[in-house]
Protein backbone atom coordinates (compact mmCIF):
# COMPACT_ATOMS: atom_id res chain seq x y z
CA UNK A 1 0.00 0.00 0.00
CA UNK A 2 0.99 3.61 -0.40
CA UNK A 3 3.69 4.96 1.87
CA UNK A 4 3.14 8.17 3.80
CA UNK A 5 5.86 10.57 4.93
CA UNK A 6 5.06 12.64 8.00
CA UNK A 7 6.28 16.16 7.28
CA UNK A 8 3.78 18.64 8.66
CA UNK A 9 0.74 16.79 9.92
CA UNK A 10 -1.39 19.85 10.81
CA UNK A 11 -0.76 21.44 7.42
CA UNK A 12 -1.37 18.21 5.53
CA UNK A 13 -4.58 17.55 7.44
CA UNK A 14 -5.76 21.10 6.83
CA UNK A 15 -5.19 20.74 3.10
CA UNK A 16 -6.96 17.39 3.08
CA UNK A 17 -9.85 18.76 5.15
CA UNK A 18 -10.41 21.67 2.77
CA UNK A 19 -10.27 19.37 -0.25
CA UNK A 20 -12.69 16.86 1.25
CA UNK A 21 -15.04 19.64 2.32
CA UNK A 22 -14.97 21.02 -1.21
CA UNK A 23 -15.76 17.64 -2.74
CA UNK A 24 -18.52 17.00 -0.22
CA UNK A 25 -20.16 20.35 -0.86
CA UNK A 26 -20.04 19.76 -4.61
CA UNK A 27 -21.58 16.32 -4.23
CA UNK A 28 -24.37 17.59 -2.01
CA UNK A 29 -24.98 20.43 -4.43
CA UNK A 30 -25.39 17.95 -7.24
CA UNK A 31 -27.49 15.63 -5.15
CA UNK A 32 -25.73 12.68 -6.75
CA UNK A 33 -23.44 10.03 -5.24
CA UNK A 34 -19.83 9.49 -6.12
CA UNK A 35 -19.02 6.17 -7.82
CA UNK A 36 -18.50 3.18 -5.50
CA UNK A 37 -15.15 2.69 -3.85
CA UNK A 38 -13.46 1.29 -0.76
CA UNK A 39 -14.41 2.99 2.47
CA UNK A 40 -11.76 5.52 3.45
CA UNK A 41 -10.58 7.21 6.60
CA UNK A 42 -11.76 10.65 7.73
CA UNK A 43 -9.85 13.49 6.05
CA UNK A 44 -7.19 11.34 4.36
CA UNK A 45 -9.68 9.11 2.53
CA UNK A 46 -8.09 6.12 0.81
CA UNK A 47 -4.44 7.15 1.16
CA UNK A 48 -3.59 3.87 2.89
CA UNK A 49 -5.67 1.79 0.47
CA UNK A 50 -3.98 2.79 -2.79
CA UNK A 51 -1.99 -0.28 -3.89
CA UNK A 52 1.73 0.06 -4.59
CA UNK A 53 2.02 -3.34 -6.32
CA UNK A 54 -0.13 -4.66 -9.20
CA UNK A 55 -2.69 -1.93 -8.74
CA UNK A 56 -4.58 -2.99 -11.87
CA UNK A 57 -5.49 -6.30 -10.25
CA UNK A 58 -6.50 -4.68 -6.96
CA UNK A 59 -8.70 -2.13 -8.70
CA UNK A 60 -10.42 -4.83 -10.74
CA UNK A 61 -10.99 -6.89 -7.60
CA UNK A 62 -12.70 -3.92 -5.94
CA UNK A 63 -14.83 -3.35 -9.03
CA UNK A 64 -15.98 -6.97 -8.97
CA UNK A 65 -16.78 -6.83 -5.26
CA UNK A 66 -18.70 -3.57 -5.66
CA UNK A 67 -20.31 -4.68 -8.95
CA UNK A 68 -19.23 -1.57 -10.80
CA UNK A 69 -17.21 -0.65 -13.86
CA UNK A 70 -16.19 2.73 -12.48
CA UNK A 71 -14.38 3.13 -9.17
CA UNK A 72 -13.75 6.22 -7.06
CA UNK A 73 -11.07 6.80 -4.43
CA UNK A 74 -10.15 9.88 -2.47
CA UNK A 75 -6.44 10.39 -1.80
CA UNK A 76 -6.30 13.21 0.72
CA UNK A 77 -8.66 15.28 -1.41
CA UNK A 78 -7.50 14.19 -4.86
CA UNK A 79 -10.15 12.19 -6.67
CA UNK A 80 -9.05 9.02 -8.46
CA UNK A 81 -11.49 7.55 -10.98
CA UNK A 82 -10.62 4.09 -12.32
CA UNK A 83 -12.36 2.89 -15.49
CA UNK A 84 -12.55 -0.91 -15.56
CA UNK A 85 -14.60 -1.54 -18.71
CA UNK A 86 -14.27 -0.82 -22.41
CA UNK A 87 -17.71 0.83 -22.44
CA UNK A 88 -16.79 3.34 -19.74
CA UNK A 89 -13.41 4.13 -21.32
CA UNK A 90 -15.03 4.88 -24.69
CA UNK A 91 -17.95 6.81 -23.18
CA UNK A 92 -15.72 9.15 -21.18
CA UNK A 93 -12.27 9.29 -22.77
CA UNK A 94 -13.44 9.25 -26.39
CA UNK A 95 -17.01 10.57 -26.54
CA UNK A 96 -16.34 13.23 -23.90
CA UNK A 97 -12.72 13.81 -24.83
CA UNK A 98 -13.15 17.59 -24.69
CA UNK A 99 -13.15 17.46 -20.89
CA UNK A 100 -11.14 14.25 -20.33
CA UNK A 101 -8.10 14.88 -22.56
CA UNK A 102 -5.98 16.73 -20.03
CA UNK A 103 -3.09 15.11 -18.19
CA UNK A 104 -2.79 14.88 -14.45
CA UNK A 105 0.25 16.55 -12.95
CA UNK A 106 2.50 13.75 -11.68
CA UNK A 107 4.68 15.54 -9.15
CA UNK A 108 6.90 12.62 -8.16
CA UNK A 109 7.68 11.58 -11.73
CA UNK A 110 7.67 14.95 -13.49
CA UNK A 111 8.70 17.56 -10.92
CA UNK A 112 11.04 15.55 -8.71
CA UNK A 113 12.45 12.79 -10.94
CA UNK A 114 12.93 15.01 -14.00
CA UNK A 115 10.49 13.30 -16.35
CA UNK A 116 8.79 16.55 -17.30
CA UNK A 117 10.87 16.31 -20.51
CA UNK A 118 8.52 13.58 -21.80
CA UNK A 119 5.64 15.22 -23.63
CA UNK A 120 3.55 12.02 -23.42
CA UNK A 121 2.65 13.09 -19.90
CA UNK A 122 2.17 16.76 -20.75
CA UNK A 123 -1.14 18.55 -20.83
CA UNK A 124 -2.30 19.85 -24.18
CA UNK A 125 -0.65 23.21 -24.82
CA UNK A 126 2.16 24.97 -26.66
CA UNK A 127 4.90 22.65 -25.33
CA UNK A 128 2.93 19.57 -26.35
CA UNK A 129 2.23 20.98 -29.82
CA UNK A 130 5.92 21.82 -30.37
CA UNK A 131 7.02 18.34 -29.37
CA UNK A 132 4.31 16.71 -31.46
CA UNK A 133 5.36 18.75 -34.49
CA UNK A 134 9.03 17.83 -34.06
CA UNK A 135 8.10 14.14 -33.97
CA UNK A 136 5.61 14.13 -36.81
CA UNK A 137 7.93 14.93 -39.71
CA UNK A 138 10.25 12.01 -38.91
CA UNK A 139 7.80 9.40 -37.63
CA UNK A 140 4.73 9.61 -39.82
CA UNK A 141 3.75 6.51 -41.80
CA UNK A 142 5.79 7.53 -44.85
CA UNK A 143 8.87 8.92 -43.12
CA UNK A 144 9.51 5.83 -40.97
CA UNK A 145 10.27 3.82 -44.10
CA UNK A 146 13.63 5.58 -44.24
CA UNK A 147 14.59 3.71 -41.06
CA UNK A 148 13.91 0.26 -42.52
CA UNK A 149 17.50 -0.39 -43.73
CA UNK A 150 18.79 0.31 -40.23
CA UNK A 151 16.15 -1.96 -38.69
CA UNK A 152 17.15 -4.76 -41.04
CA UNK A 153 20.82 -4.21 -40.24
CA UNK A 154 20.17 -4.48 -36.49
CA UNK A 155 17.94 -7.53 -36.97
CA UNK A 156 20.65 -9.30 -38.96
CA UNK A 157 23.23 -8.36 -36.34
CA UNK A 158 21.44 -10.21 -33.54
CA UNK A 159 20.87 -13.48 -35.43
CA UNK A 160 24.28 -15.10 -34.69
CA UNK A 161 23.97 -14.14 -31.02
CA UNK A 162 20.58 -15.82 -30.69
CA UNK A 163 22.16 -19.17 -31.47
CA UNK A 164 24.89 -18.68 -28.87
CA UNK A 165 22.76 -17.68 -25.87
CA UNK A 166 19.95 -19.33 -23.95
CA UNK A 167 18.90 -16.14 -22.18
CA UNK A 168 17.68 -14.11 -25.12
CA UNK A 169 15.70 -11.37 -23.37
CA UNK A 170 18.80 -9.26 -22.56
CA UNK A 171 19.88 -9.65 -26.19
CA UNK A 172 16.49 -8.49 -27.43
CA UNK A 173 16.60 -5.49 -25.13
CA UNK A 174 20.15 -4.53 -26.14
CA UNK A 175 19.30 -4.87 -29.82
CA UNK A 176 16.09 -2.87 -29.40
CA UNK A 177 17.89 -0.15 -27.47
CA UNK A 178 20.66 -0.02 -30.04
CA UNK A 179 18.15 0.34 -32.86
CA UNK A 180 16.39 3.22 -31.10
CA UNK A 181 19.64 5.04 -30.30
CA UNK A 182 20.86 4.61 -33.88
CA UNK A 183 17.62 5.99 -35.30
CA UNK A 184 17.52 8.83 -32.79
CA UNK A 185 21.18 9.91 -32.64
CA UNK A 186 22.97 7.97 -35.39
CA UNK A 187 25.14 6.24 -32.79
CA UNK A 188 26.94 2.99 -33.56
CA UNK A 189 26.32 0.95 -30.44
CA UNK A 190 28.69 -1.72 -29.15
CA UNK A 191 27.59 -5.39 -29.19
CA UNK A 192 27.66 -5.31 -25.40
CA UNK A 193 28.43 -2.93 -22.54
CA UNK A 194 27.58 0.10 -24.66
CA UNK A 195 27.85 3.27 -22.52
CA UNK A 196 24.92 5.02 -24.20
CA UNK A 197 22.62 2.04 -23.80
CA UNK A 198 23.77 1.82 -20.18
CA UNK A 199 22.91 5.45 -19.42
CA UNK A 200 19.61 5.21 -21.30
CA UNK A 201 18.72 2.01 -19.45
CA UNK A 202 19.48 3.47 -16.04
CA UNK A 203 17.45 6.55 -16.85
CA UNK A 204 14.43 4.73 -18.24
CA UNK A 205 14.47 2.21 -15.39
CA UNK A 206 13.94 4.96 -12.83
CA UNK A 207 10.26 4.77 -13.75
CA UNK A 208 10.20 1.18 -12.51
CA UNK A 209 10.55 2.59 -9.00
CA UNK A 210 7.11 4.17 -9.35
CA UNK A 211 4.49 1.41 -9.68
CA UNK A 212 2.08 3.76 -11.47
CA UNK A 213 1.31 7.51 -11.53
CA UNK A 214 -0.27 8.73 -8.32
CA UNK A 215 1.31 6.07 -6.13
CA UNK A 216 3.20 8.60 -3.98
CA UNK A 217 1.57 10.88 -1.47
CA UNK A 218 3.40 13.88 -2.95
CA UNK A 219 1.27 13.38 -6.08
CA UNK A 220 -1.76 14.34 -4.03
CA UNK A 221 -0.33 16.85 -1.53
CA UNK A 222 1.80 19.30 -3.53
CA UNK A 223 3.48 20.98 -0.58
CA UNK A 224 5.43 17.78 0.14
CA UNK A 225 7.62 18.30 -2.93
CA UNK A 226 9.19 21.33 -1.23
CA UNK A 227 10.41 19.51 1.88
CA UNK A 228 14.22 19.18 2.22
CA UNK A 229 15.65 15.78 1.36
CA UNK A 230 17.55 15.53 4.65
CA UNK A 231 14.37 15.67 6.72
CA UNK A 232 13.60 12.39 8.53
CA UNK A 233 10.80 10.61 6.69
CA UNK A 234 11.57 12.30 3.35
CA UNK A 235 13.09 9.22 1.73
CA UNK A 236 10.94 9.82 -1.34
CA UNK A 237 12.79 13.11 -1.89
CA UNK A 238 16.23 11.51 -1.53
CA UNK A 239 15.23 8.77 -3.94
CA UNK A 240 13.88 11.31 -6.41
CA UNK A 241 17.13 13.30 -6.35
CA UNK A 242 19.13 10.15 -7.09
CA UNK A 243 16.82 9.10 -9.91
CA UNK A 244 16.79 12.62 -11.36
CA UNK A 245 20.56 12.44 -12.01
CA UNK A 246 20.07 9.24 -14.01
CA UNK A 247 17.22 10.83 -15.96
CA UNK A 248 19.41 13.79 -16.91
CA UNK A 249 22.20 11.46 -18.08
CA UNK A 250 19.71 9.70 -20.34
CA UNK A 251 18.67 13.04 -21.84
CA UNK A 252 22.09 14.62 -22.24
CA UNK A 253 24.80 11.99 -22.86
CA UNK A 254 23.75 10.73 -26.31
CA UNK A 255 22.69 14.19 -27.47
CA UNK A 256 26.04 15.68 -26.44
CA UNK A 257 27.85 12.82 -28.19
CA UNK A 258 25.95 13.60 -31.39
CA UNK A 259 26.84 17.29 -31.15
CA UNK A 260 30.51 16.36 -30.73
CA UNK A 261 30.37 14.14 -33.83
CA UNK A 262 28.72 16.94 -35.81
CA UNK A 263 31.48 19.32 -34.74
CA UNK A 264 34.07 16.85 -36.11
CA UNK A 265 32.09 16.13 -39.27
CA UNK A 266 31.61 12.44 -38.44
CA UNK A 267 27.91 12.39 -37.54
CA UNK A 268 25.46 10.03 -39.23
CA UNK A 269 22.04 11.39 -40.28
CA UNK A 270 19.40 10.62 -37.68
CA UNK A 271 16.33 12.10 -36.04
CA UNK A 272 18.25 14.43 -33.70
CA UNK A 273 20.81 15.20 -36.41
CA UNK A 274 18.04 16.42 -38.72
CA UNK A 275 16.60 18.61 -35.97
CA UNK A 276 19.98 20.21 -35.29
CA UNK A 277 20.54 20.80 -38.99
CA UNK A 278 17.20 22.56 -39.29
CA UNK A 279 18.10 24.73 -36.32
CA UNK A 280 21.38 25.67 -38.00
CA UNK A 281 19.49 26.51 -41.19
CA UNK A 282 17.53 29.27 -39.48
CA UNK A 283 14.42 27.26 -38.64
CA UNK A 284 11.97 28.97 -36.24
CA UNK A 285 13.80 29.35 -32.92
CA UNK A 286 10.57 28.92 -30.97
CA UNK A 287 10.21 25.42 -32.43
CA UNK A 288 13.80 24.22 -32.70
CA UNK A 289 15.18 25.22 -29.32
CA UNK A 290 17.92 22.92 -28.05
CA UNK A 291 15.93 22.06 -24.94
CA UNK A 292 12.98 20.89 -27.03
CA UNK A 293 15.25 18.87 -29.31
CA UNK A 294 16.97 17.19 -26.37
CA UNK A 295 13.69 16.38 -24.68
CA UNK A 296 11.90 14.99 -27.72
CA UNK A 297 14.91 12.86 -28.66
CA UNK A 298 15.17 11.40 -25.16
CA UNK A 299 11.47 10.50 -25.24
CA UNK A 300 12.04 7.90 -27.95
CA UNK A 301 14.11 5.44 -25.90
CA UNK A 302 11.67 5.13 -23.02
CA UNK A 303 8.72 5.04 -25.40
CA UNK A 304 10.03 2.10 -27.39
CA UNK A 305 12.51 -0.11 -25.58
CA UNK A 306 10.13 -1.80 -23.13
CA UNK A 307 7.21 -2.26 -25.50
CA UNK A 308 9.31 -3.68 -28.33
CA UNK A 309 11.29 -6.02 -26.07
CA UNK A 310 8.09 -7.31 -24.47
CA UNK A 311 6.42 -7.76 -27.85
CA UNK A 312 9.37 -9.77 -29.17
CA UNK A 313 9.45 -11.86 -26.00
CA UNK A 314 5.71 -12.57 -26.19
CA UNK A 315 6.06 -13.58 -29.84
CA UNK A 316 8.90 -15.99 -29.10
CA UNK A 317 7.12 -17.50 -26.09
CA UNK A 318 3.93 -17.95 -28.11
CA UNK A 319 5.78 -19.67 -30.94
CA UNK A 320 7.59 -22.02 -28.56
CA UNK A 321 4.28 -22.84 -26.86
CA UNK A 322 2.49 -23.47 -30.16
CA UNK A 323 4.91 -25.23 -32.53
CA UNK A 324 2.11 -25.87 -35.05
CA UNK A 325 1.59 -22.10 -35.41
CA UNK A 326 5.32 -21.58 -35.72
CA UNK A 327 5.44 -24.11 -38.56
CA UNK A 328 2.55 -22.37 -40.30
CA UNK A 329 4.37 -19.03 -40.14
CA UNK A 330 7.62 -20.61 -41.32
CA UNK A 331 5.82 -22.26 -44.24
CA UNK A 332 4.25 -18.94 -45.21
CA UNK A 333 7.64 -17.21 -45.21
CA UNK A 334 9.32 -20.06 -47.12
CA UNK A 335 6.60 -20.02 -49.77
CA UNK A 336 7.81 -16.58 -50.84
CA UNK A 337 11.50 -16.61 -49.92
CA UNK A 338 11.98 -20.32 -50.82
CA UNK A 339 14.30 -20.62 -47.84
CA UNK A 340 17.05 -18.82 -49.73
CA UNK A 341 16.92 -15.44 -47.99
CA UNK A 342 15.60 -13.62 -44.97
CA UNK A 343 12.33 -11.71 -45.35
CA UNK A 344 12.37 -8.02 -46.22
CA UNK A 345 9.91 -5.22 -45.51
CA UNK A 346 8.83 -5.43 -49.14
CA UNK A 347 7.48 -8.93 -48.45
CA UNK A 348 5.06 -7.74 -45.78
CA UNK A 349 1.82 -8.03 -47.78
CA UNK A 350 2.63 -11.65 -48.58
CA UNK A 351 2.72 -12.63 -44.91
CA UNK A 352 -0.91 -12.22 -43.83
CA UNK A 353 -0.80 -14.98 -41.20
CA UNK A 354 2.38 -13.53 -39.70
CA UNK A 355 0.79 -10.08 -39.58
CA UNK A 356 -2.27 -11.50 -37.81
CA UNK A 357 -0.01 -13.28 -35.32
CA UNK A 358 1.80 -10.04 -34.47
CA UNK A 359 -1.51 -8.20 -34.01
CA UNK A 360 -2.69 -10.91 -31.64
CA UNK A 361 0.54 -10.60 -29.65
CA UNK A 362 -0.10 -6.86 -29.35
CA UNK A 363 -3.61 -7.54 -28.06
CA UNK A 364 -2.68 -10.41 -25.80
CA UNK A 365 -0.18 -8.57 -23.63
CA UNK A 366 -0.81 -5.21 -22.02
CA UNK A 367 2.47 -3.32 -22.13
CA UNK A 368 1.10 -0.54 -19.89
CA UNK A 369 -1.40 -2.11 -17.44
CA UNK A 370 -2.52 1.27 -16.10
CA UNK A 371 -2.56 3.98 -18.75
CA UNK A 372 -1.23 7.47 -18.10
CA UNK A 373 -3.81 9.33 -16.01
CA UNK A 374 -6.18 11.70 -17.71
CA UNK A 375 -7.46 14.83 -16.01
CA UNK A 376 -11.12 15.76 -15.67
CA UNK A 377 -11.36 19.47 -16.44
CA UNK A 378 -14.91 20.16 -15.19
CA UNK A 379 -17.56 18.48 -13.06
CA UNK A 380 -19.35 15.70 -14.91
CA UNK A 381 -22.28 13.32 -14.43
CA UNK A 382 -22.14 9.74 -15.71
CA UNK A 383 -24.49 6.82 -15.07
CA UNK A 384 -26.06 8.72 -12.20
CA UNK A 385 -22.72 9.40 -10.50
CA UNK A 386 -21.10 12.75 -9.84
CA UNK A 387 -17.52 12.92 -11.13
CA UNK A 388 -15.66 15.87 -9.55
CA UNK A 389 -13.47 18.18 -11.59
CA UNK A 390 -9.69 17.88 -11.13
CA UNK A 391 -9.95 14.12 -10.62
CA UNK A 392 -7.32 11.72 -11.92
CA UNK A 393 -8.94 9.36 -14.46
CA UNK A 394 -7.10 6.07 -15.03
CA UNK A 395 -8.15 3.44 -17.59
CA UNK A 396 -7.44 -0.09 -16.36
CA UNK A 397 -5.96 -1.27 -19.67
CA UNK A 398 -4.99 -4.63 -18.19
CA UNK A 399 -8.63 -5.51 -17.55
CA UNK A 400 -10.15 -3.87 -20.62
CA UNK A 401 -8.04 -5.91 -23.03
CA UNK A 402 -9.43 -9.15 -21.55
CA UNK A 403 -13.09 -8.25 -22.02
CA UNK A 404 -15.11 -9.33 -25.07
CA UNK A 405 -16.28 -6.36 -27.14
CA UNK A 406 -19.66 -6.64 -28.85
CA UNK A 407 -18.70 -4.62 -31.91
CA UNK A 408 -15.18 -6.00 -32.31
CA UNK A 409 -13.95 -6.56 -35.85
Amino acid sequence: MISIWVIDIPLALLAASLSVAYLWSKRKYRGLPLPPGPKGWPLIGNVFDIPMIRGWEVYHKWCKELETGILYLNAAGTGIIVLDTYEDCISLLEKRSAIYSGRMKMRMIQDLMGWDFNFAGADYGSAWRRSRRLMHDSFNSKAVKSFQPLQLKMARMILPQLGENTDILPLLRHNTGGTILSITYGLNVQPKDDPFIESSEKGSQTLANVPYPGAYLVDHIEILKHVPAWLPGAKFKRDANKWRKLTLDMINKPFDALKAEMAHGTATPSFAYNLLQKAVNNAPEALYSEADMRNVSATLYGAGVDTIQILLGVCILSLLSHPDKMKKIQDEIDSFTHGSRLPEFSDEENFQYLKAFIKEALRFWSFVPMALPHYLAVDDVYKGYFLPAKSMVIPNVWQVRLLPIDDAD
